[in-house]
């Protein structure tokens, strides 16, 4: 492995200990919706993984060590405890603040301004690369969605992928493997081909194969849905049972995706997604590093919390009002 630096070289090599760290997080969460299907305090949403990537790297920057020092309290869960908690204030802050372009980008999953279409791989910067597969509406661009995150962890010539998945149909935890930068490019020009082909099926054909290959080697890699959840047999109604496997998940959720006719999709890469999140957290006073409070102490930090203001915010949503005529391919 190149020389890398220690926030990445940290993730890399202690992957298991924080993925631990990220699914004893999402214990703490009530009633927020994170994946298309179903309300879960564990599914595996790919917006939460990247999002919690991109919090750990904007903890280090601003305190290194933060990485290394969670991963050695992981298993003391009241030394653990301020940074669960925290995190639970961040997402339930995210998911009411409709103002906040983080909202608009990570719960509405909405393709919001700073999200740039990439062409080619030379377009990723060294370190990490916060990526959305983005899919256009053919008539309505206000149903424009960022329909799966993923991140590229990019060493000189070396890249890696982090992804999660969560939907009906896939629920792949946390996972990251190497991947080549050819793959990478080759999954960029088969999103563009896929368009200029349009309905037919013959030119179609080819891209949407390696399309297939790429999902199910990267992201739906180790899928854990075998069975229908409680919301799918609601939709499928009467003929879903609940301990009969799914047919094809994986095909299930390609069609899902790419299954509109004449679609239109390509990767986008969020820009500044570290310094929207850090400034959100200045703005909340969130504090991951402090030690463990109990009774009233711990209720009067949360009510001072709660009283924060929200005015001093840099990275606000700004719809976009007044669009040209779009052209993608």
């Amino acid at each position: 492995m190149a020389s890398i630096n220690t926030p990445i070289q940290t993730i890399l090599q202690f992957h298991d200990k924080i993925k631990e760290i990220f699914t004893r997080s999402l214990h703490e969460f009530r009633e927020v919706r994170l994946t298309r299907s179903a309300v879960s305090k564990s599914d595996p949403s790919c917006r939460m993984w990247q999002l919690f990537l991109c919090l750990l790297n904007v903890l280090e920057r601003k305190k290194p060590g933060t990485i290394f020092n969670l991963i050695s309290i992981a298993n003391k869960s009241n030394q653990l405890y301020p940074f669960q908690r925290d995190f639970t204030k961040l997402i339930q802050s995210i998911s009411n603040d409709r103002t906040s372009l983080l909202h608009h980008l990570f719960i509405q999953t909405q393709i919001t301004e700073n999200v740039k279409k990439i062409e080619s791989i030379d377009e990723l910067q060294q370190g990490f690369n916060y990526l959305g597969i983005c899919v256009l509406h053919p008539t309505n661009s206000r149903y424009d969605v960022i329909s799966h995150y993923f991140t590229i962890i990019r060493m000189e010539n070396q890249f890696f992928i982090e992804s999660a998945y969560g939907s009906e149909y896939i629920h792949t935890p946390p996972y990251f493997a190497e991947v080549s930068p050819d793959e990478i490019q080759m999954l960029i020009t088969s999103l563009r081909v896929l368009h200029e082909a349009g309905n037919d099926v013959k030119l179609n054909e080819g891209p949407m194969r390696f399309i297939t290959y790429f999902y199910n080697t990267y992201f739906f890699k180790g899928n854990q849905m075998k069975y229908p959840n409680k919301e799918m047999r609601e939709t499928l109604g009467k003929n879903a049972k609940r301990f009969q496997p799914i047919s094809n998940p994986e095909n299930r959720e390609l069609h899902t995706v790419f299954g509109s006719k004449n679609i239109n999709a390509y990767v986008g890469l969020i820009q500044d997604y570290e310094e929207i999140l850090d400034d959100y957290l200045t703005t909340l006073k969130l504090n991951f590093y402090s030690s463990p409070q109990h009774g009233s102490a711990r209720k009067k930090q949360t009510i001072k919390n709660q009283k924060g203001s929200m005015k001093g915010e840099k990275y606000r949503y700004k719809p976009i009002t007044h669009k040209k005529k779009r052209r993608y391919f």
